[in-house]
């Protein structure tokens, strides 16, 4: 995925390193969202006349991993060429508990001039478990054993963050058939709560391709587009994926690459997951390359290779000479005499929107071109014009279709970010249920899963907030009354969820994170004020459990103008419903009537709130009408504050700057919960130096 132009800030010791070599710049692997928090630091005295290898060449420390890690392991790496290393995080190899040893690899690091580039996470909790069989595993069923996975993953993920590593490699479930009862809502509930780690210790998670029935490039390829968080990518696997996908694994290489963070480079005859040196195999290599380089991948080469009964400094002078043969850039001399000063970077990609480059299609005339075969099918007659509409905060796009004379005229083309199963995908889940409802939700005309492309019923070129904007409230009254409607009627309808996506509940957890979420890129990254999160921490719990004392129903969960199309008489069509889930019955209400993009007057709001309140069972079922009002401030509240970390996080993430304006009305609804609820008078004290440097945040440069 594209990584926008913005860089987040690497840390202190990065600047130091930087500072030691005199001020020259320092080269840093691209990572997704355009984070480079890992420089290649200035050779020392004792290697810097020895030969380098391609400066995003890494040495896994597979090759070490029956034996202790020690300071010669890392030397043999050094010496070999390698200035970047793979660690592995379990014992009896490391011990991520041991602070000792975190101590002596972080100053081996430093000494022999290694770069971290990732981590590998535990997937065994010792040789002897590993030899009988007894695999840690994400997606176990059984919360117990999911349990200790993820202790000891988090457990690495502090570790490995310290020493220096910015990506965490993981198994999406245990090897082979020892996987075959995982599940993928196991693995999912595993990754959120790894995710809001991995955010508070600025890491990116790569799900590993593997032989085991989870870890199919196809089907993990699949389960990242749909959890569709910017922190979660793939680690492509060349040798995984030659066992599972055989004479295919091109097309494995193909689907993975634009997903990726992270890869694990060696080969085998097909059969046996061997861990050869590159060539030793039956591996494509140029079609590995060449998938990456159509991907503009610009991370680590990381070859993980298997100790030999030959001497180890053998083995990484036959894996030097091969890499640098079979995978050094066009024109590239294999081994020089010093290292470049950036490595080796793919071209960069292009900026979106003006030409995606998204992996449901090779790029966004391939996809246009499908879209408009599929409205010719469709309608009898193909689509005389495809325009890509303006991005959101998401990783899709879409396009327009106009055919005029076929079918209804226009439709609208949605594109990926990966191909998708229809069964599981929660925007067609989701689709059939509201339709069930009797929700004006946008009709399906076709759909190309392989391809990542669904045609879509055309809701017109009118969003509520245009109509907002452009003619006020009056004009639009008869759509947000219809608006209070059609989510009373949400909430009231007795169809039970068929699916797991619609089964899928807010908790106070959550809420929690998402405030977290603000803290660390609205207050840290945007405004560089400083806001430990031990001082927020028992305000924002305070919050989020107070968000979720309230009946829960079923809530669109991004229910406002932007998603609201206008079109004539008063009819709405309600869009972007993929993240549906039960939550607080306010939770929808509060979206609507404190929206970000539309700054309804107060006497709408009250009319609107009345309106529910009236109308919704669960309202009532909060008590009197100040009761309900304290409730409605509070998810509003929650809700405002993640609204404005979005915003931020998009800016700082993805570059994109129109967010911005949209802070400061945020901040004013903010303050007028605060004034609504007495009980959070502690938070907005704490809040106070924020908000007042975020209302100024629409003048800042961009």
């Amino acid at each position: 995925i594209p990584a926008p132009a913005v860089q987040l800030r690497p840390p202190a010791s990065h600047a130091r390193q930087a500072r030691r070599a005199g001020g020259r710049p320092l080269p840093a692997l691209p990572l997704p969202g355009g984070r480079a928090y890992n420089p290649l630091p200035e050779p020392s005295a004792r290697f810097r006349e020895r030969p380098h290898l391609e400066a995003n060449f890494s040495l896994s420390a597979h090759l070490f991993a029956y034996e202790t890690l020690d300071f010669a392991h890392l030397r043999e790496a050094a010496e070999a060429g390698f200035r970047r290393v793979e660690l592995w995080a379990m014992t009896p190899h490391f011990d991520a508990g041991d602070a000792a040893a975190l101590s002596n690899l972080k100053s081996w690091l430093k000494e022999l001039s290694l770069a971290p580039a990732t981590f590998h996470a535990p997937f065994y909790a010792g040789l002897a478990e590993a030899r009988a069989g007894r695999w840690l595993s994400l997606a176990h069923p059984g919360e117990a054993a999911r349990a200790d996975a993820l202790a000891r993953t988090e457990a690495s993920m502090r570790a490995m963050r310290e020493a220096g590593a910015g990506v965490a490699v993981l198994h999406p479930c245990a090897p082979g058939q020892a996987g075959a009862g995982d599940t993928w809502e196991a693995l999912q509930a595993s990754l959120e709560r790894l995710l809001a780690l991995a955010e508070r210790l600025d890491l990116t998670l790569a799900v590993e391709n593997i032989p085991a029935p989870l870890g199919r490039p196809a089907g993990l390829a699949a389960f990242l587009g749909r959890m569709n968080h910017p922190r979660l990518r793939a680690c492509l696997d060349a040798g995984h994926a030659r066992l599972t996908e055989g004479e295919d694994a091109p097309a494995a290489f193909a689907r993975l690459a634009p997903l990726c963070a992270a890869t694990h480079i060696h080969d085998n005859d097909g059969r046996r997951d061997e861990h050869l040196i590159p060539g030793e195999g039956g591996v494509d290599w140029s079609a590995f390359r060449g998938a990456l380089e159509a991907a503009h991948y610009g991370g680590a080469l990381t070859f993980e290779i298997k100790r030999r009964e030959e001497p180890r400094r053998a083995t990484l002078a036959r894996l030097a000479q091969a890499a640098s043969r079979l995978l050094s850039p066009p024109g590239g001399r294999g081994p020089v005499s010093a290292p470049s000063p950036a490595g080796w970077r793919c071209p960069p990609p292009p900026k979106r929107p003006a030409a995606w480059d998204g992996p449901a299609a090779a790029g966004a005339e391939l996809a246009l071109a499908r879209l408009r075969r599929m409205a010719g099918e469709r309608f009898g007659a193909p689509a005389a014009q495809a325009v890509l509409l303006a991005g959101d905060a998401s990783e899709r796009r879409y396009a327009r279709l106009h055919h005029p004379g076929a079918g209804p005229g226009s439709s609208i083309g949605m594109i990926l970010s990966a191909p998708f199963d229809p069964g599981e995908l929660p925007f067609l889940e989701a689709r059939a249920h509201l339709a069930a409802l009797g929700q004006p939700v946008p009709a399906i005309y076709a759909l190309e899963p392989e391809a990542g492309l669904i045609l879509l019923e055309d809701g017109g070129p009118r969003s509520l907030e245009d109509l907002w904007n452009g003619s006020g409230w009056e004009a639009c009254r008869p759509y947000y009354e219809t608006a209070v409607d059609l989510l009373i009627a949400l909430q009231e309808g007795r169809r039970a969820p068929s699916g797991p996506a619609l089964r899928r509940a807010f908790d106070p957890a959550f809420f929690a994170r998402e405030l977290h979420h603000t803290r660390r890129w609205a207050f840290e990254a945007l405004l560089g004020m400083e806001a430990p999160e031990d001082r927020f921490a028992p305000h924002f719990d305070a919050l989020a459990e107070a968000c979720c004392r309230q009946p829960f129903r079923l809530t669109h969960r991004d229910y406002h103008s932007r998603n609201l199309m206008a079109g004539p008489g008063g009819r709405l069509m309600v869009l972007d419903f993929q993240d549906a889930r039960q939550g607080p019955a306010a939770y929808d209400l509060a979206s609507l009537v404190f929206d970000s993009y539309a700054g309804l007057p107060g006497e709408a709001r009250e009319l609107l709130t009345g309106r529910f309140r009236e109308g919704a069972s669960a309202a009532r079922e909060m008590g009197g009408p100040d009761a309900f009002r304290a409730a409605l401030a509070a998810t509003a509240l929650q809700r405002n504050l993640k609204a404005i970390g979005t915003f931020a996080f998009q800016r700082a993430e993805r570059g994109k700057t129109f967010y911005l304006p949209s802070i400061p009305p945020t901040v004013r609804s903010v303050r007028g919960h605060l004034a609504r609820l007495p009980g959070q008078a502690a938070l907005g004290k704490l809040l106070g130096p924020f908000l007042d440097a975020l209302e100024r945040v629409e003048a800042r440069p961009s």
